[in-house]
C-alpha cells in the first residue's frame, strides 16, 4: 500500500490551459530533438552493416529508457498519485539508470564485436544521467511547469547541434552526449531548486512500485518486442538489414516524440476531465489525440516516399537508398502504436489502468508478432508493413474499448450512481 506522505507535491497542469498542453508537446519534441540529432549523427558516420552493430549497443539504452520512466516517472503523473518531491523523482530515476548502467558496462566487457562493445560503453555511462534528466522533466511537467522542462531541454539539443556536426567519429558522439546531457541536469536542477535525493528516491521506487510494475509490463512487451523484429530482420538477413531497420527507426523517430508527448498530454490533460466526470469532454480528447498520432505516421510516411536521396543520404548514410521503403511503412507503423499509446494511457485516468496496461500489451504483441512473421517473409520491408498493418487495427480496438468504458460510466452517473464512480482512479496507488 502507498504511504500517503511525502514532501512537495507533485501534482498535474490544469487541463484546460492549452498553452500549457501546448508547451508540453513542444517539450517532448525537444527531448527528442537530441537523440534525433545523436542518431544521425551516428548513421551519417557508418555503413549499413557498422549501424547494425550500432542497433543492438543502443538497445540497451532504449530498454533502459522504459524501465525507469516506468518504476520512477510515469507513477508520479498517474492518476491518484500521491505527493512526491522532485528530487525524489530524480533520486529514483537515477538510481534505476546507475542499476541499469552497471548491466551495460559487464555486457560490453564480454562483447566481443568492437562496433557493439565501443558504443555500448558510454551509452551505458550516460544511462544514469540521462535517467535523472527524464526525471526532472516529469517533475517540472507535473508540477504544471513545461516551460522550464522545455527550456532545459532546449538547451541540451542547441548544444548538441556543433558536436554532431564537429566530432571526429561517433564515439566522440556519444561522450558529447553525455558531457551536454550531465550540464543540462545541473542547470535544470538549479532551475527547479532540486538536488538528485537518493534517500526520498528508495522510498518512492517503493511506494511507486505497484503501478510501476504494470507500466514496466507495458514497455517491455512494447520494447523487447521491437527490438525481437530488429534481431528476426538480422537473422533474416544480416547486419546491413539491420541497418537499414535502424534507418526506419530513426526517420519514424519524430513521429515517436509526437508519441511521447500525447502519451504524457492525455494523462496531464485527461486527469481532470475524469475527476469531474467531463466524459463527452474527455472523449473528444482522446479521439483527437488519436487521429492527431496516427496523421502524424501518415505525414512522415509521405515526407520519407518524396524526399530526394540527395538531402536524405548526407543525413542518414548509404543505407538510406534501400531503406526508404521501410522507412515510410515504419512511420505509419509508429502513427498505430501512439494510437495504442494514448487510447491504454486515457484508460488510466477512468481508474483502468491495469485493463488499460493490459490491453496495450496484447496490442503490441501481436504487432510484434506480425513484424518477426513479415521479417521471415521479406527482411525489414516485410517487418515494417505488417508492423503498420497490426499496429492500426489493434489501436482502434482499444480506442473503442476505451469508448465503451466511458459510456458505461457516463450510463451509471445518469443512473446516480455517480458516488461509485467519481474519482475512482484516486485509489490505484493505495490499491
Amino acid at each position: 500500500m502507498m504511504a500517503p506522505r511525502a514532501a512537495t507535491p507533485v501534482t498535474a497542469a490544469p487541463p484546460g490551459d492549452h498553452r500549457r498542453g501546448l508547451v508540453t508537446m513542444a517539450d517532448a519534441a525537444l527531448s527528442s530533438g537530441s537523440n534525433f540529432v545523436v542518431a544521425t549523427a551516428v548513421a551519417s558516420r557508418l555503413d549499413a552493416a557498422e549501424l547494425g552493430q550500432y542497433a543492438l549497443a543502443f538497445t540497451v539504452y532504449a530498454l533502459g529508457y522504459g524501465v525507469w520512466r516506468a518504476y520512477a516517472c510515469e507513477p508520479a503523473l498517474a492518476a491518484g498519485a500521491h505527493r512526491v518531491s522532485v528530487g525524489a523523482v530524480v533520486g529514483s530515476s537515477t538510481i534505476v539508470g546507475l542499476g541499469l548502467a552497471a548491466v551495460g558496462l559487464a555486457a560490453s566487457a564480454i562483447t566481443p564485436e568492437p562496433g557493439i562493445a565501443g558504443p555500448l560503453v558510454w551509452l551505458s555511462i550516460g544511462l544514469p544521467i540521462h535517467a535523472a534528466h527524464d526525471g526532472l522533466r516529469f517533475a517540472a511537467i507535473g508540477r504544471g511547469r513545461p516551460g522550464v522542462a522545455a527550456a532545459i531541454d532546449g538547451s541540451w539539443l542547441l548544444a548538441m547541434v556543433p558536436v554532431a556536426l564537429l566530432a571526429p567519429s561517433v564515439t566522440a558522439v556519444l561522450i558529447g552526449w553525455v558531457a551536454v546531457g550531465a550540464g543540462s541536469l545541473g542547470a535544470g536542477l538549479v532551475a527547479m531548486r532540486s538536488d538528485v535525493g537518493i534517500g526520498s528516491g528508495v522510498g518512492w521506487l517503493r511506494r511507486a512500485a505497484p503501478l510501476g510494475h504494470t507500466y514496466a509490463a507495458e514497455f517491455v512487451v512494447s520494447a523487447v518486442g521491437l527490438q525481437a523484429v530488429l534481431i528476426a530482420v538480422g537473422a533474416v538477413a544480416g547486419y546491413a538489414e539491420m541497418g537499414r531497420y535502424r534507418v526506419a527507426t530513426i526517420v519514424a523517430s519524430p513521429v515517436m516524440v509526437v508519441v511521447a508527448g500525447l502519451a504524457t498530454l492525455v494523462v496531464v490533460s485527461g486527469r481532470r476531465l475524469a475527476d469531474d466526470d467531463h466524459l463527452d469532454r474527455l472523449r473528444r480528447l482522446v479521439i483527437a489525440l488519436t487521429v492527431l498520432g496516427a496523421s502524424a505516421g501518415v505525414a512522415a510516411a509521405a515526407v520519407a516516399a518524396a524526399v530526394p536521396s540527395t538531402l536524405a543520404s548526407p543525413v542518414l548514410g548509404p543505407a538510406w537508398v534501400d531503406a526508404r521503403a521501410g522507412s515510410a511503412w515504419l512511420s505509419i507503423a509508429v502513427g498505430g502504436i501512439a494510437m495504442i499509446t494514448v487510447a491504454a494511457n486515457a484508460h488510466r485516468v477512468i481508474g483502468a489502468s491495469r485493463s488499460g496496461g493490459h490491453l496495450r500489451i496484447a496490442a503490441m504483441v501481436s504487432t510484434t508478432a506480425a513484424g518477426i512473421v513479415g521479417a521471415a517473409a521479406a527482411g525489414a520491408l516485410g517487418a515494417t508493413i505488417a508492423m503498420a498493418a497490426a499496429a492500426n487495427v489493434t489501436g482502434v480496438a482499444i480506442l473503442l474499448a476505451f469508448l465503451r468504458a466511458t459510456a458505461q460510466r457516463s450510463a451509471m452517473l445518469t443512473e446516480g450512481d455517480a458516488a461509485a464512480t467519481t474519482s475512482v482512479h484516486r485509489r490505484e496507488l493505495a490499491a
